[in-house]
């Protein structure tokens, strides 16, 4: 996918099952976020975050109370945008962080992580 997905309540768990999902919270006000979410659809545009599906959540945006009545740690960041990664439907890493490369070395490292995930099981 070259697009950033729009993720509401409504659609999240559909793509939370996708092989690789990268999903960011943000807000449509925060300049970081619209930077960030800037530099990501330029990094889908070039091929650079291949087989990841990347999609956003507006977190002060209708169709996201469900999503932040479920996760409940949202309360405790002090940053966005902050991205989550999935790997078919099981989250496997998050950060604050607002740079593009910060999600391209993350997303390279999902392999090792779920391996980590695995161990600790």
């Amino acid at each position: 996918m070259t697009k950033i997905i729009t993720i509401t309540d409504h659609n999240l768990d559909v793509f939370i099952k996708a092989e690789r999902l990268a999903l960011i919270l943000a807000r449509s006000n925060c300049n970081r976020s619209i930077l960030y979410l800037a530099e990501i659809q330029q990094l889908l545009e070039n091929g650079a975050l291949g087989g990841t599906t990347v999609g956003v959540l507006m977190l002060d945006q209708p169709g996201t109370s469900q999503f932040k009545r479920e996760n409940l740690w949202l309360m405790s960041v002090d940053l966005l945008p902050y991205t989550l990664l999935y790997r078919r439907g099981q989250r496997i890493d998050g950060f604050a962080g607002s740079r593009g490369h910060i999600l391209l070395d993350r997303a390279r490292r999902v392999p090792a992580a779920e391996l980590m995930l695995a161990y600790a099981d």
